[in-house]
Protein backbone atom coordinates (compact mmCIF):
# COMPACT_ATOMS: atom_id res chain seq x y z
CA UNK A 1 0.00 0.00 0.00
CA UNK A 2 1.46 3.43 -0.79
CA UNK A 3 0.47 6.78 -2.08
CA UNK A 4 2.98 8.92 -4.33
CA UNK A 5 3.02 12.58 -4.79
CA UNK A 6 4.40 14.87 -7.95
CA UNK A 7 5.56 18.06 -6.96
CA UNK A 8 6.78 18.50 -10.12
CA UNK A 9 6.64 17.20 -13.47
CA UNK A 10 10.38 15.71 -13.10
CA UNK A 11 10.06 14.07 -9.98
CA UNK A 12 8.01 11.83 -7.85
CA UNK A 13 7.81 11.39 -4.33
CA UNK A 14 6.22 8.24 -2.19
CA UNK A 15 5.97 6.14 0.55
CA UNK A 16 4.78 2.49 0.63
CA UNK A 17 4.25 -0.08 3.21
CA UNK A 18 4.86 -3.90 2.40
CA UNK A 19 3.84 -6.91 4.71
CA UNK A 20 4.39 -10.63 3.56
CA UNK A 21 4.59 -14.05 4.65
CA UNK A 22 7.99 -16.03 3.85
CA UNK A 23 9.03 -19.16 4.24
CA UNK A 24 12.60 -18.44 2.80
CA UNK A 25 14.86 -21.43 4.22
CA UNK A 26 18.47 -21.68 4.30
CA UNK A 27 20.60 -23.97 5.89
CA UNK A 28 24.70 -24.50 6.05
CA UNK A 29 26.36 -27.67 6.90
CA UNK A 30 29.72 -28.02 8.95
CA UNK A 31 32.48 -29.44 6.25
CA UNK A 32 34.10 -31.35 9.51
CA UNK A 33 31.59 -32.09 11.21
CA UNK A 34 28.63 -33.46 8.64
CA UNK A 35 26.12 -34.41 11.22
CA UNK A 36 25.57 -30.75 12.50
CA UNK A 37 23.07 -28.87 10.18
CA UNK A 38 22.09 -24.76 10.97
CA UNK A 39 19.03 -24.18 9.40
CA UNK A 40 17.16 -20.65 9.07
CA UNK A 41 13.19 -20.42 7.82
CA UNK A 42 12.15 -16.82 7.70
CA UNK A 43 8.25 -16.37 8.62
CA UNK A 44 7.19 -13.13 7.50
CA UNK A 45 8.47 -9.53 7.06
CA UNK A 46 7.40 -6.25 6.62
CA UNK A 47 8.69 -2.47 5.85
CA UNK A 48 8.04 0.93 5.00
CA UNK A 49 10.20 2.86 2.56
CA UNK A 50 10.41 6.19 0.68
CA UNK A 51 10.09 6.03 -3.32
CA UNK A 52 11.97 8.84 -5.36
CA UNK A 53 11.06 8.64 -8.82
CA UNK A 54 11.75 10.35 -12.36
CA UNK A 55 8.95 10.34 -14.81
CA UNK A 56 9.73 9.12 -18.63
CA UNK A 57 6.35 9.37 -19.94
CA UNK A 58 4.32 6.42 -19.36
CA UNK A 59 7.08 4.81 -16.94
CA UNK A 60 8.53 5.71 -13.37
CA UNK A 61 12.08 5.04 -12.52
CA UNK A 62 12.60 4.99 -8.83
CA UNK A 63 14.94 4.30 -6.24
CA UNK A 64 13.80 3.55 -2.37
CA UNK A 65 14.93 3.62 1.22
CA UNK A 66 13.24 2.28 4.61
CA UNK A 67 13.03 0.30 7.31
CA UNK A 68 12.76 -3.55 7.31
CA UNK A 69 11.47 -6.49 10.23
CA UNK A 70 11.47 -9.45 9.65
CA UNK A 71 10.58 -12.84 11.88
CA UNK A 72 13.33 -15.95 11.95
CA UNK A 73 13.30 -19.45 13.21
CA UNK A 74 16.71 -20.84 13.81
CA UNK A 75 17.34 -24.90 14.22
CA UNK A 76 20.44 -26.12 15.15
CA UNK A 77 20.68 -29.60 14.28
CA UNK A 78 23.65 -31.66 16.55
CA UNK A 79 23.00 -35.68 15.29
CA UNK A 80 19.50 -36.50 16.65
CA UNK A 81 19.48 -33.23 18.89
CA UNK A 82 17.90 -29.86 17.98
CA UNK A 83 18.00 -26.50 19.49
CA UNK A 84 15.41 -24.28 18.70
CA UNK A 85 16.04 -19.94 18.68
CA UNK A 86 13.72 -17.79 16.90
CA UNK A 87 14.12 -13.91 16.71
CA UNK A 88 12.70 -10.72 15.06
CA UNK A 89 14.55 -8.39 13.24
CA UNK A 90 14.91 -4.94 12.57
CA UNK A 91 17.02 -3.56 9.21
CA UNK A 92 16.99 -1.51 6.45
CA UNK A 93 16.12 -1.47 3.00
CA UNK A 94 17.55 -0.44 -0.67
CA UNK A 95 15.99 -1.19 -3.96
CA UNK A 96 15.17 -0.43 -7.12
CA UNK A 97 12.52 -0.33 -9.92
CA UNK A 98 10.23 0.70 -12.75
CA UNK A 99 6.49 1.25 -12.67
CA UNK A 100 4.31 1.36 -16.06
CA UNK A 101 1.39 3.01 -16.41
CA UNK A 102 -0.69 0.71 -18.67
CA UNK A 103 -3.92 3.59 -18.29
CA UNK A 104 -5.93 5.81 -15.99
CA UNK A 105 -5.66 3.43 -13.08
CA UNK A 106 -3.33 0.09 -13.55
CA UNK A 107 0.13 0.12 -13.60
CA UNK A 108 2.56 -2.87 -13.75
CA UNK A 109 6.18 -2.79 -11.83
CA UNK A 110 9.37 -4.36 -11.55
CA UNK A 111 11.25 -4.33 -8.68
CA UNK A 112 14.38 -5.45 -6.91
CA UNK A 113 15.38 -4.89 -3.00
CA UNK A 114 17.89 -5.90 -0.77
CA UNK A 115 17.51 -6.10 2.49
CA UNK A 116 19.71 -6.17 5.52
CA UNK A 117 18.51 -7.38 8.96
CA UNK A 118 22.34 -7.47 10.58
CA UNK A 119 24.44 -9.77 12.30
CA UNK A 120 23.49 -11.28 15.56
CA UNK A 121 23.48 -13.75 17.96
CA UNK A 122 20.65 -16.20 18.53
CA UNK A 123 20.61 -17.96 21.52
CA UNK A 124 19.59 -22.04 21.12
CA UNK A 125 20.06 -23.02 24.30
CA UNK A 126 23.35 -24.59 24.19
CA UNK A 127 24.92 -22.15 26.42
CA UNK A 128 26.57 -19.58 23.50
CA UNK A 129 24.67 -18.43 21.21
CA UNK A 130 25.22 -18.42 17.76
CA UNK A 131 25.68 -15.96 15.49
CA UNK A 132 24.10 -15.04 12.07
CA UNK A 133 23.44 -12.75 9.28
CA UNK A 134 20.31 -12.12 8.20
CA UNK A 135 20.42 -10.68 4.39
CA UNK A 136 17.70 -11.14 1.68
CA UNK A 137 17.46 -10.03 -2.16
CA UNK A 138 14.37 -9.65 -3.45
CA UNK A 139 12.85 -9.55 -6.78
CA UNK A 140 9.44 -8.35 -7.15
CA UNK A 141 6.98 -8.05 -10.10
CA UNK A 142 3.46 -6.34 -9.16
CA UNK A 143 0.18 -4.95 -10.47
CA UNK A 144 -0.97 -1.50 -9.10
CA UNK A 145 -4.70 -0.35 -9.01
CA UNK A 146 -4.29 3.58 -8.59
CA UNK A 147 -7.41 5.40 -6.96
CA UNK A 148 -9.10 8.33 -8.36
CA UNK A 149 -8.12 11.49 -6.21
CA UNK A 150 -10.71 13.86 -5.65
CA UNK A 151 -12.08 13.05 -8.66
CA UNK A 152 -8.85 14.03 -11.25
CA UNK A 153 -7.39 10.63 -12.83
CA UNK A 154 -4.26 10.13 -10.16
CA UNK A 155 -1.86 9.47 -12.92
CA UNK A 156 -3.44 10.35 -16.34
CA UNK A 157 -1.84 7.73 -19.11
CA UNK A 158 1.93 9.44 -17.88
CA UNK A 159 3.74 9.30 -14.75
Amino acid sequence: MGCNWRPSKDFVVGIEADSWTSGIKGSAVDGSTPDVTFRVRNRWDADITLRLGMPVDRALLYVKGGAAVGHFDYTLQVFQNSFIGDSTRWGWLVGFGIEYALNYNWSIKAEYNHIDFGSHDVELGLGSPAHVRDTKNIFKVGVNYLFDSGGRSPLVTKY
